[in-house]
Order: structure tokens, then C-alpha cells, then sequence
């Protein structure tokens, strides 16, 4: 059991590792090796067109709280327009993707149990300073995110909400 686990800590509103993530930043706030293995929670940043693609998750629950802008997400069969104050949950194997429609928007991350932070550090990069990572000059590579995805039980099915496929 580490440190944090057997005794708690804290962070500001700054502090935190921080990765470049498709075009969006993540500042990681807790992580499976802080929590025992019980969760996961990062704060996600990005402009407009920031998105994840419709996918389901094998054992993880995910839960986004929005914070600044608005967020499309599609749960399931629902699609909403998330702005601040919204929440939207998903249980393992439910479908699920979201898109941000403002300029910019930020919402809060939660993933339990905890251990996907691999995943979007492998596809990602650590972010040098905390700020949007300059805009992508081209879309991620499909085959990479898919291959990546499935290592962590994450199945890729399609676009987010708004895009066709």
C-alpha cells in the first residue's frame, strides 16, 4: 500500500500529471496506484471538435461531470447536450462517446475500477506544460487506436455523435 493509499493527500487546481491526448489535455488527479485499484479520475480539457469515438468498455464504469462548456455524449441510445452541472454515467459494455460542441469545454473523468491510465498515456504524450496540446495536423491513426483499445478492453465501434461514419 503506498503513501497515498494508507493516508490520503491532496492537490490544487494546478497540480497533477498532466498527457496530451488526441488533441485534448488530461490532468490526472487520482490514479489506480493512489486508489488501490479503485478508481481512476482526471480532469479533461478540449476545443472544439474534441472527442472519443463510440466504444464500450469490458469491465470499467465511467462517469462524466462537466464543468465548463458543452459536451455531446452518446449513452447508450440517449444522446444529450451536456453543459455545466450535467453528469452522464455508463456501465460496463454500454456504448458510449462523446464530442465537445463549444469552443471548449471541461469535464471530470472517472473511471472504476482504476487502470486505464496506460491506455491514454500509450497513445498520448506527456504534456509539457498545462495547456492544449497544438492542434492535430491530421486524425489519429484508426488501426493504432483500435489495437491499442483492445489491449485494455476497450472495443472501438464507430464515430462520435455527430460525425458520420
Amino acid at each position: 500500500m503506498s503513501i497515498r493509499e494508507s493516508q490520503g493527500y491532496a492537490l490544487g487546481p494546478d497540480d497533477g500529471a498532466m498527457t496530451w491526448f488526441l488533441g485534448g489535455l488530461l490532468t490526472w488527479k487520482a490514479s489506480a496506484g493512489e486508489t488501490a485499484g479503485s478508481y481512476d479520475l482526471f480532469e479533461q480539457v478540449g476545443r472544439q471538435g474534441f472527442m472519443a469515438p463510440l466504444h464500450t468498455h469490458e469491465h470499467e464504469s465511467e462517469g462524466f461531470y462537466v464543468l465548463e462548456g458543452e459536451v455531446l455524449f452518446r449513452v447508450g441510445d440517449q444522446v444529450l447536450t451536456a453543459t455545466a452541472g450535467t453528469f452522464a454515467f455508463v456501465p460496463p459494455q454500454v456504448q458510449h462517446a462523446f464530442r465537445v460542441v463549444s469552443p471548449q469545454a471541461k469535464f471530470l473523468t472517472i473511471v472504476a475500477p482504476g487502470g486505464l491510465r496506460a491506455f491514454f498515456e500509450a497513445l498520448g504524450e506527456q504534456a509539457p506544460t498545462r495547456s492544449l496540446p497544438p492542434p492535430p495536423a491530421e486524425p489519429p491513426d484508426p488501426q493504432r487506436l483500435i489495437e491499442q483499445a483492445a489491449k485494455y478492453g476497450i472495443t472501438i465501434l464507430g464515430p462520435p455523435p455527430g460525425e458520420s461514419p
